[in-house]
């Protein structure tokens, strides 16, 4: 009979990947050096992600599911101006506190090593899409295409939160309340 994956462990694992990446480095990062931070053999990691890149997907995931649980369903919640600041000041929080992990998947593993887009990718683009839209067939956006809208806003909130961990803080702050205002004169009627 298989065993069952264990998410205690899984979890273990992953933090041992962030506790390591974070001290070495992607690139110098050893499956064994996480299997050691892990306190589990190197053929039990292998049990649960495949590659280095693997653990970084799950990593990325992670970031998702709490804009994807914390930030996103504020953009459906009351007025769309104030929906639009509350959500993104919560992303920009979220990435923040996880700068590690971003980091990470921006500067040192490459956008590039992800081909297709991982799980929770697909649900927050899909959950943003479904809010969009919404928003429009109330007649509280300007008609956009919600796709195209949603991979727009996506890339934006991308692009500040890497370039606020670049910047200062006063920098970082000015480039938050600038994309704020932004998304709220591009969307709002």
């Amino acid at each position: 009979m298989a065993r069952l994956p264990d998410p205690t462990l899984r979890a273990t694992i992953l933090n041992a990947a962030r506790t390591v990446f974070k001290q070495k480095g992607f690139t110098d990062a050893r499956m064994a050096d996480i299997a050691g931070e892990a306190g589990v053999a190197v053929g039990t990691i292998y049990l649960y992600f495949k590659t280095k890149e693997a653990l970084v997907v799950a990593l990325a995931e992670e970031i998702n599911r709490r804009i994807l649980t914390e930030s996103v369903p504020l953009l459906a919640e009351g007025n769309f101006s104030e929906a639009i600041e509350r959500s993104t000041r919560k992303t920009l929080e979220i990435c923040r506190s996880d700068r590690d992990l971003v980091l990470m998947v921006y500067l040192q593993v490459g956008i590039s090593a992800f081909s297709e887009p991982c799980e929770t990718d697909v649900e927050l683009g899909n959950s943003l899409i479904a809010i969009l839209d919404e928003r429009i067939q109330r007649g509280e956006a300007k008609v956009y295409d919600p796709s195209m809208l949603a991979l727009v806003i996506i890339g934006l909130v991308d692009r500040a939160a890497l370039m606020g961990f670049l910047g200062g803080e006063e920098e970082a702050q000015l480039l938050e309340e600038t994309l704020i205002r932004f998304l709220q004169n591009a969307l709002v009627l």
